[in-house]
């Protein structure tokens, strides 16, 4: 087994302009850790790896959850780098380093730098970071989007370890800025979810792993709840009324309007895009794949 080949399946999938970039994952021989690099497939079919995993004697270090944004030639691709290590609490998927967390950013196959961390992160250990915004404690799980000026950046924004401590929260990055816009849910919009739609977020402690995406004119919010034990449970899709405000379109004025929904098929299931229909990945039978579930967004 060669680090990047995906032994135990594939994840995370972005896809725009015809290149797509996922997660690919194995296991660590030395340790039995997961290990998880990034990957990307271009329109002609070749397939490379493109951020392998680093494994060590006691720590790891992954680039998953990975974003394309295609401008004409330029492509530009973020991930997160989350590091594990021996001294972390945590089972071996999550003995995490949250001072090594961090968003990086690569334009054309430059080398990446880091774009965004938190207030943990340690940079004299992993080197600086172009922004830093010490709201919250760690960012990751990045999602790109062309905006007026710049880029859009939706990620997570960790707040502490539970899963209740996330929030999908909005960046502008234009050259050498970087702006908050906002936060896409409120803990009300999360209460008023679970009230309204009990069937499908019964037990939502958070959204995890957004993806923004433009369809018909109109720009959605792709997110995959997860409860408390941080398991994925579906995939939804809002639409997003005004983007520069960070604002959901919303029924009766307090709840945002979900607009589609694909319920979990497998144990651990979410972290999708969107192509031509809704695109998912899945956990079966412990191995991760990518799956197209036929669900379509109205023209």
């Amino acid at each position: 087994m060669a680090i990047g080949d995906g032994v135990m399946g594939v994840f995370d999938p972005s896809v725009h302009g015809g290149v797509m970039v996922y997660s690919a994952v194995d296991v660590s021989p030395v340790h039995g850790w997961g290990l998880v690099s990034t990957r990307i497939k271009a329109p002609d079919g070749k397939d490379v790896l493109l951020f392998p995993s680093l494994d060590g004697d006691t720590w790891a270090v992954n680039f998953e959850t990975p974003s394309v944004m295609v401008q004409g030639p330029h492509i530009t691709i973020a991930a997160t780098v989350m590091m594990q290590s021996a001294e972390a609490p945590g089972d071996a998927w999550r003995r995490y380093d949250m001072s090594a967390t961090r968003i990086i950013v690569s334009h054309d196959g430059s080398e990446p730098q880091t774009l965004l961390a938190g207030s943990l992160y340690n940079e004299i250990a992993h080197g600086p970071s172009m922004f830093r915004y010490n709201d919250a404690l760690a960012y990751a799980e990045p999602s790109l989007l062309k905006a007026p000026h710049g880029y859009w950046l939706a990620c997570q924004a960790h707040f502490g370890a539970r899963p209740s401590e996330t929030r999908i929260r909005l960046f502008n990055v234009v050259e050498d800025s970087l702006v908050v816009v906002g936060d896409f849910f409120t803990d009300r919009d999360l209460q008023y979810l679970r009230i309204f739609h009990r069937d499908k977020f019964a037990q939502l402690a958070a959204f995890a792993a957004p993806n923004l995406f433009e369809h018909g004119g109109k720009t959605y919010l792709m997110v995959t709840p997860m409860d408390g034990s941080f398991t994925y449970q579906g995939t939804a899709v809002f639409e997003v009324e005004d983007i520069s405000r960070a604002r959901l379109v919303r029924q009766w004025g307090i709840l945002p309007k979900l607009v589609a929904w694909v319920p979990p098929a497998g144990v651990h299931e979410g972290a999708g895009c969107h192509t031509d229909q809704i695109v998912v990945s899945r956990l079966i039978d412990s191995r991760f794949t990518i799956v197209e579930t036929g669900v379509r967004l109205p023209s």
